[in-house]
Formats: structure tokens, sequence, C-alpha cells
């Protein structure tokens, strides 16, 4: 009998990677159910993105994800400008959001009306570094996310971004972020109208640590840092164009 190659949630599954991922119908991972970010320091953040996302406008960029994607109203404010200004983007990262929170969000504030071009996602590293979701898990959450992104925005290119590196080369952490990226280049090939992009490599150096002046907690960006993901992100989203060069 010939046998078929294993899927990644399989191997994942006896390489004990994604322990307790296998769920009933009726109970399925936390990673998949929407439901609010109700920690105090988010609430504020969750609130303005909301009201972000129910305006009566037209954005051809619409980022989605967590404070990584936060980060570019703050440290990285002056490349989210230079690099993206001119295409009316919407910056709906939220702080702390793991996949079940933006799945939340989506429901309350769908963004279909704002008929974007273009979807970008960066999300999961939450679910990881909080502990609340396997590899496997994580990876069922971010496709439920894709899932509704795609229904709400049947017509926009759906840019997904591998997981940033985080922590120490060989660090548990840095291993469940690599495993992620793994599984979401196995699931992302024949989907439809969605793009895999794999930034994360040009915040690490070549022994795989991560320089303080890209990545000072060794997982959130500094301006450097979002300089290259700005650029970076530019060129993949309008690749028939002049990318903006560096500053």
């Amino acid at each position: 009998m010939t046998r078929r190659p294993l899927s990644l949630l399989s191997t994942l599954a006896l390489c004990g990677c994604a322990e307790h991922s296998v769920h009933s119908p009726a109970t399925p991972p936390g990673s998949t159910v929407p439901r609010p970010n109700t920690e105090d320091w988010a609430i504020e953040r969750r609130e303005l993105v909301l009201r972000r996302a129910r305006e009566p406008r037209r954005a051809l960029i619409v980022l989605v994800g967590d404070s990584i994607s936060q980060g570019f109203d703050e440290v990285g404010r002056g490349a989210w400008r230079y690099y993206f200004e001119r295409l009316a983007p919407v910056n709906l990262g939220c702080t702390g959001d793991r996949t079940e929170h933006v799945l939340w969000r989506l429901q309350q504030a769908p963004i279909d009306h704002l008929r974007p071009a273009h979807v970008v996602l960066l999300l999961g590293t939450n679910n990881l570094g909080h502990g609340t979701s396997t590899v496997a898990e994580t990876l069922l959450g971010l496709q439920a996310v894709i899932a509704l992104l795609r229904q709400q925005c049947p017509a926009a290119q759906l840019h997904v971004c591998e997981v940033f590196p985080r922590n120490e080369p060989g660090s548990p952490l840095r291993r469940q972020v690599e495993q992620l990226n793994a599984g979401l280049r196995e699931w992302v090939v024949g989907q439809d109208r969605v793009r895999l992009h794999a930034f994360g490599s040009q915040f690490v150096g070549a022994d795989g640590t991560i320089p303080p002046d890209l990545m000072p907690d060794g997982l959130h960006l500094s301006a450097e840092g979002y300089e290259r993901w700005a650029a970076a992100l530019l060129s993949a989203l309008t690749p028939s164009e002049p990318s903006a060069s560096p500053r």
C-alpha cells in the first residue's frame, strides 16, 4: 500500500508540538473562537481600532494584526507615512491581540465597506508567546482569520506575513515560530488570492541572532525595523511600480 506523506499538522501531533490540538466540533480550540481582548491596557486601543474599521471611507491598504502592526502608529509612524500615506492606509493593529481577538474585531466591525485592494495580516506571535495556543492551534486560528478576511474582502489581495522571529536562536519560542511559519507555507499553497511573505529574515543576523537596533526587546521593531518592513512591504504590494528608496 502506498503511504501518503504526513501533513504538517499530523507531523506536529506526532512530535508532541500539537498536544491538545485535536478538538471535537463541540470543543474548538480557543484560537478559533471569537472573543474580545478585555485586558485593561488593551481596551482603549481596541475601541480606537473598531472606530477606524467602521469609518465610511475607502482604504487601498488595510493592516490587520497585533502590537507589532500597531507600532506603525507609534515608533514606526514616520515609515508608515513615507511609504503608505498616498495609498490611503488603515492600521488595525491592536496590542496583545491573538487570533481569537482579531476574529471578534472583524465580526464587530467588518471591513468589507473599506473595499481594500490589499489586506496585510501579521498575527500569531501572542498565541504562542502567551502560551494560550499550541503551534497547531495557532495555525488553525490564522486559517480562521484568513477565511473571514477572504469572505469580507473577496476582491482584495491578502498578504500574510510569516510571524517575525523572536528571542534567541534555538529557544523554544523561536522554534515554535519556525514551526508555525512552516505550517503556513504548506497550507497557503493553492489558496486563492493569498500570498505569503517571509519578511522576518530581514530582522536576524547571519548567526540567527536579532540585532537590538532592529528589535530592542527581541520582539517589537525599532524605527529602523519599521523602515525595513515598510520598504519590503511596499515592494510586495506594488511590484509593478517603482518602490520608494530607503531614507
